[in-house]
């Protein structure tokens, strides 16, 4: 008979979200672990694919042990020590949400505003003060950012689980116009258990609120308007209204009225209700939680994420807010700005391939890296600059294949982020369009790209010929 410990391993499994191939659906890793962005789940579902146990005993060959433990030695410990490190494994992700409020960059009722006057409340500090049970981290994390909530009594009454992280936070926070920090641990706990990527959902939920605002005011088509008003039966999306969000999760994992068309992703939602505007998205893939008009290195940055709007490709707040590495002016046009988020672009292609957490790069370089691969794999003369060309490699490639599955290709930001001023904060007045204008003409430059696709000179510089079809 087996033991118990014979059956360890992990599950990859998605809930009902992606089982009704909702296009904003996540897998989750063992409960709370997501790999939540661009409805990967819906595929598995397409596939009446329910889970996936992985279990294994091999173990991965090291050229050189004694040397690969003595780098890793030295590289946790200048990652410890970090100050970031620190902060995120007192406060966890959540810290960034008064970081972000305080220059204005926290996106707020469905990304009109950039400040939320509640911001404390729905914070890091606040949660550890109220709702933390515990911190943890994944497999060998040394950072230990996760946090582990619960809220023991009351309406929002949810068991021990993990989270909620910065996105989620403003996603049913202040994207939201909520500052009840209970109702978004409870949310938060509903959307893993369901299935959902928490950053999808919560836009999805504030350009709801959005048009069911503008179709009590009139401002939709009044076909449109009526059709939404029946399609929402009992619920009133209004703002900061989290009772009917949280009846609304629920329909949207299950397809019953509105959440048939919510559970499609706010792009389609909008589209379907006759305000494409309001949704805050680029090539269907929804906005994490960083205002480019306060915070403009991050126009750029999203502009150019090869799978739409996405942070980690180049996560250009490390700059512009937080000092790393080195501390540039969020509001200014800067055009070192442009290097540093190409810089991003490639060093994470390198640290995602790795598999390595990109928290580990705001105290590491890609020098850090190249002893630790060396002994790993026995690469004796791989130097820092092959690995960052290798990296360079990767992000064409991806844009190749976005270029190729596209129909027409083009870096941009929604219409709201370009032409609408941030009524409120230190940003106050500012819009996106400037900066990404300054920025695009000098990254198309030094990336070989036209009109952001990679030219024939720059596949073959890249050895990459075996892509030249697609142009």
């Amino acid at each position: 008979m087996k033991t118990p410990n014979e059956f360890i391993g992990s599950v990859l499994s998605i809930g009902p979200a992606g089982e009704n191939l909702s296009k904003i659906a996540a897998i989750i890793n063992d409960k709370y672990r997501a790999a939540a962005r661009t409805g990967l789940a819906a595929v598995l579902g397409y596939k009446k694919l329910k889970a996936i146990f992985v279990k294994g005993k091999r173990k991965v060959p090291i050229a050189d042990m004694k040397t690969f433990l003595e780098e890793s030695k030295k590289l946790t410990k200048k990652i410890v020590e970090h100050s970031i490190s620190e902060s995120l494994g007192k406060f966890g992700t959540a810290v960034l949400v008064n970081i972000v409020n305080s220059v204005g960059g926290l996106p707020t009722k469905n990304w009109t505003m950039g400040t939320f006057e509640k911001a404390f409340e729905i914070s890091g500090e606040y949660l550890a003060e109220k709702y933390l049970l515990t911190n943890k981290g994944c497999w060998g994390c040394s950072i230990q950012c996760a946090r582990v909530s619960a809220v023991p009594t009351g309406p929002y009454k949810t068991p021990r689980s993990e989270g909620p992280e910065y996105e989620t936070i403003w996603a049913f926070g202040s994207n939201l116009f909520n500052g009840n920090l209970e109702a978004i641990i409870k949310l938060n706990y509903l959307a893993n258990d369901l299935g959902f990527d928490t950053i999808s959902l919560g836009n999805v939920m504030s350009t709801l609120m959005e048009l069911y605002e503008k179709a009590k005011k009139g401002e939709l088509p009044k076909d449109k308007a009526e059709r939404l008003l029946n399609l929402l039966e009992d619920i009133e999306p209004t703002w900061g209204n989290m009772d009917a969000m949280m009846q609304l999760v629920w329909r949207m994992a299950y397809r019953h009225g509105i959440g048939d068309i919510a559970a499609e992703g706010a792009a389609r939602l909008a589209e379907e209700f006759g305000s494409p505007d309001s949704a805050i998205h680029i090539r269907g893939l929804e906005l994490p939680a960083y205002d480019p008009r306060a915070i403009n290195s991050m126009a750029l940055a999203y502009a150019t994420a090869n799978r739409g709007g996405c942070h980690l490709r180049s996560y250009a707040v490390s700059f512009d807010v937080l000092g790393v590495p080195k501390k540039t002016d969020p509001l200014a046009i800067d055009m070192e700005k442009v290097d540093l988020v190409k810089y991003q672009q490639d060093y994470f292609s390198v640290i995602d391939s790795l598999v390595v957490c990109k928290f580990n790069t705001f105290a590491t370089d890609i020098d850090d890296y190249v002893n630790v691969i060396k002994a790993v794999t026995g690469w004796d003369d791989i130097t820092k600059e092959e690995l960052l060309e290798i990296g360079e490699r990767i992000y064409n490639v991806e844009r190749l294949f976005a270029v190729r599955e596209g129909h027409g290709y083009k870096d941009y930001l929604p219409k709201r982020l370009l032409e609408e001023p941030l009524p409120d904060g230190p940003a106050k007045g500012k819009r996106a369009k400037e900066a990404l204008e300054a920025y695009l003409p000098k990254y198309y430059e030094i990336r070989g790209w036209k009109d952001g696709i990679p030219t024939k000179e720059t596949l073959k510089r890249l050895g990459l010929d075996e892509f030249l079809y697609i142009l």
